[in-house]
């Protein structure tokens, strides 16, 4: 990461707002990670009230019974920290790459462990890549808002309101998970990644969005849990998603080779 130096500095930011300086993104010893592509997440697809989308919004609002930053118990959003739709693969590639743990047999997009509950006006900031969590020590964050300046306005925990304003300011204010001890919290490493992102989205220069392929075609897939109504479905993407697909098929290839050379090998000793 030393060419790109992307994420935040090492010291906590508190009310400091964030500006478009050189950052050092902070890994777990012995994580490394890659270059990330970038992408647009600008709106919500529309979810049916059946299927895995809505099973992974109960268990998750369920899980945690409040949002993460305000504390507030309603209107509440399970805000996704990995696209659903990178599907299965990519989200267990996320998860062991910035966790070191590798995907349970039955790893799904759909778990509850990518799932945070906010409330509808974090989850608006938080789905845009426009909030992250800066880890602070175990189950204890911090938040960063990445959205655009606003002139005589603050981004509060409660919305944004006219400066000034009694309500605590979002940027700097905890986060945390409302019940710490329950089964199939985020880990700080689902966090990282999703912070990656909102910092591509503010910062990435000229030089970082120039380079060869880093942009790319955004094509609608329909998956499960997706409204079928025309026009109301939106390509929810990820910023390292070109890469992630490049990876898949730069290993699809090298697979390929080597069964092409297996079955050299058996020819060549079998005829």
């Amino acid at each position: 990461m030393s060419d790109c130096a992307l994420l935040a500095s090492s010291r906590p930011l508190g009310s400091t707002p964030l500006t478009a300086l050189r950052y050092r993104y902070d890994l777990p010893a012995g994580v490394t990670v890659g270059l990330s592509k970038i992408s647009h997440r600008e709106r919500k697809s529309v979810t049916d009230a059946t299927g895995n989308g809505t099973t992974m919004a109960k268990c998750v609002k369920g899980r945690d019974g409040r949002c993460w930053v305000s504390a507030a118990r309603g209107p509440l959003v399970n805000g996704h920290i990995c696209p659903k739709r990178m599907g299965d693969y990519f989200g267990g590639m996320i998860y062991h790459t910035f966790t070191s743990l590798p995907p349970a047999p039955n790893f799904s997009i759909y778990h509850e462990i990518f799932g945070v509950t906010l409330s509808t006006t974090c989850d608006a900031w938080f789905d845009k890549y426009e909030m992250g969590f800066r880890f602070v020590s175990p189950n204890n964050y911090v938040s960063h808002i990445f959205a655009p300046d606003l002139l005589d306005e603050e981004y509060t925990v409660a919305g944004i309101y006219n400066t000034p304003t009694s309500y605590p300011l979002t940027h700097g204010f905890p986060a945390r998970p409302p019940r710490p001890n329950a089964i199939h919290v985020p880990p700080a490493g689902l966090f990282r990644w999703h912070y990656l992102q909102c910092v591509l989205k503010k910062f990435a220069n000229d030089d970082y969005r120039n380079l060869p392929n880093i942009h790319f075609s955004e094509l609608p897939l329909r998956m499960e849990g997706d409204s079928d109504d025309d026009g109301t479905d939106s390509e929810l993407e990820w910023p390292s998603k070109g890469f992630d697909l490049g990876r898949d098929v730069g290993n699809s290839l090298e697979e390929r080779e080597e069964h092409h050379l297996a079955t050299a090998r058996w020819v060549s000793t079998t005829v």
